[in-house]
């Protein structure tokens, strides 16, 4: 079955990008001693902030689909296909962390560590939509896309408290402890990265499964 096959797809691509990102950003660390900065998962503009932008761009593209389709939740949809992009545009320009660094550090004179992570309180907002139309749109998908959608969406809420945790571990950093830093990197772009993935994966499934059982619907005139 065709959406049964994407799914798989999806699983073992979000597994591999998940392995690759995180071998080579602590290999960088440990064994090139941060030379690398194609390597390091916590830089901008590199393979690993493509890879985050294509992800979120494809669960724009996916939503859109949806609703362009489909009457059932089109509103929803349409949003979470908006938010989709956002975040894809916001990965390729880094928004929320210029627009936190200028408020926490040249408004507020926190330390650039503290300062970056203002973005979460920024961005709350939208974060909080985004889960809650992930979690209603999912109530009408088919069911093992919605488990999908679930679990990256579980993946996603994951890396919060981790990203919360950088204000500590970047403070040991600026010590001279590295380690646990270099590992919570490590682990919150593979949270974000594979939650994305995961959630692209099962709304394309879900809406690949309704086209071929339904075809596109338009709402009654």
């Amino acid at each position: 079955m065709l959406g049964e096959r994407l799914l798989r797809i999806g699983v073992r691509l979000a597994v591999f990008a998940v392995a690759v990102q995180t071998v080579a950003h602590l290999g960088n660390e440990f064994l090139l001693d941060d030379r690398v900065e194609g390597l390091d998962a916590d830089i901008e503009g590199n393979v690993f902030t493509w890879a985050s932008s294509v992800t979120t761009f494809t669960v724009g593209v996916v939503a859109f689909l949806h609703a362009a389709a489909f009457p059932t939740r089109r509103r929803e949809f349409g949003a979470l296909a908006a938010l989709g992009v956002w975040f894809s545009l916001d990965d390729a320009i880094q928004v929320h962390e210029r627009v936190a660094l200028a408020l926490g550090e040249d408004v507020l004179g926190l330390p650039d560590f503290v300062a970056v992570r203002l973005w979460l309180v920024l961005y709350a907002p939208l974060l909080l939509l985004a889960g809650f139309l992930l979690w209603n749109v999912i109530q009408l998908l088919w069911e093992p896309a919605a488990r999908t959608v679930r679990l990256g969406l579980l993946l996603l809420v994951a890396s919060i408290p981790v990203e919360i945790a950088g204000a500590g571990t970047r403070w040991l950093d600026e010590e001279g402890t590295s380690v646990p830093e270099d590992v919570r990197i490590a682990l919150e772009e593979g949270l974000e990265l594979g939650g994305w993935i995961l959630v692209a994966s099962g709304l394309m499934a879900a809406v690949v499964i309704a086209l071929t059982q339904y075809g596109p619907q338009r709402e009654p005139t």
